[in-house]
C-alpha cells in the first residue's frame, strides 16, 4: 500500500486520484501542500526501496497506528522528506490508510519544516 502511494506521488497524483486499495483519497488542499513541499526540497522523488522500511517508525495512538516513512529521491537516495499516515482497521480485520501529509525535519534553506 504504502509502495503505491509513493508510486503515485513519484508521478505526481499527490491526490491519489488513480486510486490506491484501501486508501483514502487525499483532499486537494493537502495534495497542494505536499506537491509544494516536495518541489521546494529540490530533488526528484523515486519508488520506495526495500530498505526504506528499516527507518520507518510506527506509533500505536490508541485507535489507530500514525506512521513515517522516509522518502527516496534519484539525487541522495534516503531524503529528510517523510511521509506521514494513519492505518486504522476497519471491519472485518482490513485496514484503511489516510495520508497525513509530508514533510521534512530539516531543511536546507530554512531549518525546521512542520510536517503538513
Amino acid at each position: 500500500t504504502f509502495h503505491e502511494i509513493v508510486k503515485a506521488f513519484v508521478s505526481g497524483d499527490y491526490r491519489l486520484a488513480t486510486g490506491v486499495a484501501s486508501v483514502a483519497p487525499v483532499s486537494s488542499s493537502l495534495a497542494k501542500r505536499i506537491s509544494a513541499t516536495v518541489k521546494d526540497y529540490g530533488e526528484t522523488l523515486c519508488d520506495l526501496p526495500a530498505e526504506s522500511w528499516k527507518s520507518a517508525i510506527a506509533q500505536w495512538m490508541g485507535r489507530h497506528w500514525d506512521v513515517l516513512i522516509d522518502l527516496w529521491t534519484k539525487e541522495s537516495g534516503q531524503s529528510d522528506l517523510v511521509l506521514h499516515a494513519q492505518v486504522s482497521e476497519v471491519e472485518g480485520g482490513w485496514y484503511r490508510v489516510k495520508v497525513d501529509g509530508c514533510g521534512s525535519f530539516t531543511s536546507r534553506s530554512t531549518g525546521a519544516i512542520p510536517i503538513t
